[in-house]
């Protein structure tokens, strides 16, 4: 985590922004110049990067690069898995950006534990459930109050419907959301809203984009079959201390997502 200093703002709305960022950013470029227009105070991603190697592409190496071109003096990055590439390796995993000091972080599994993959072999088939999702927190503290992020990529299927791992995932949700104000729960769900898992949130916590979006997907980077024009995976939960000021989902070709903007005060 690096230091920069500390940025204050008094009563005015602050901005996050989730993105799955599609295996980094490809290309990288488009991401970057969407987040430093936007300039959110809290950035939540997932499929991040952070290759060293400099002989690997841009978006295998892409937390040392939005680092270096982003301008967001903390962060908390942890990786879920590896992948080998080229001979090099290139850790995998959810990103928090922020402007604010993040004064504690911790990532919780949902299935399996921190293993490495060889690229070619599992990206070529296009299955993914076997590879290890999970939550992320960081406790952010924003002129002397305390804010819980939760940036969350969860188990990945080949429908979104509700299963046991699902269950699983929500089960540790649940516990980790437990007893805490101020939260924002982002990410990229990997599972659409008409099920148990997400009426189960919906008991605790605002679902900001319900029935406002009718796609989170890119249509024009969605070449595999599939209804991608009515599919929602990625969303956005708050607790009922945070009030939403403005939220909009910008039609920008960046990813095979689409990222999800929130004004907020608390």
């Amino acid at each position: 985590m690096f230091l920069k200093g500390i940025s204050k703002i008094k009563n005015m709305p602050l901005k996050l922004i989730t993105l799955n960022t599609d295996h980094g950013g490809r290309p990288i470029e488009k991401v970057i110049d969407f987040l430093q227009n936007e300039n959110a105070e809290i950035v939540c991603l997932q499929e991040v990067y952070d290759g060293v190697d400099s002989q690997l592409e841009n978006n295998f190496r892409s937390l040392r690069i939005f680092k270096e071109k982003l301008s967001y003096p903390y962060y908390s990055f942890f990786p879920t898995h590896a992948i080998i590439i080229h001979n090099k390796k290139a850790p995998s995993g959810n990103l928090i950006l922020s402007k604010f000091p993040i004064i504690n972080s911790s990532f919780t599994f949902f299935n399996s534990y921190y293993q490495e993959f060889d690229f070619r072999g599992w990206f070529e088939k296009g299955d993914y459930r076997f590879v290890p999702k999970g939550l992320q927190e960081a406790i952010i503290n924003i002129d002397d109050k305390k804010i819980n992020i939760f940036n969350i990529h969860g188990p990945w299927g080949f429908d979104g419907k509700d299963n046991q791992e699902r269950f699983q995932a929500l089960s540790i949700i649940e516990k980790r959301l437990k007893n805490k104000k101020n939260i924002i729960l982002a990410g990229d769900f990997n599972l659409n809203p008409q099920t148990q898992f997400v009426q189960r949130l919906e008991k605790k916590l605002v679902n900001v984009f319900k029935n406002k979006i009718r796609t989170s997907f890119n249509i024009k980077r969605k070449k595999e079959k599939g209804d991608w024009e009515n599919f929602i995976v990625d969303m956005v939960f708050v607790s009922k201390e945070i009030k939403i000021i403005d939220s909009y989902q910008p039609q920008v070709d960046i990813s095979d997502h689409l990222p999800l903007v929130i004004k907020f005060s608390f």
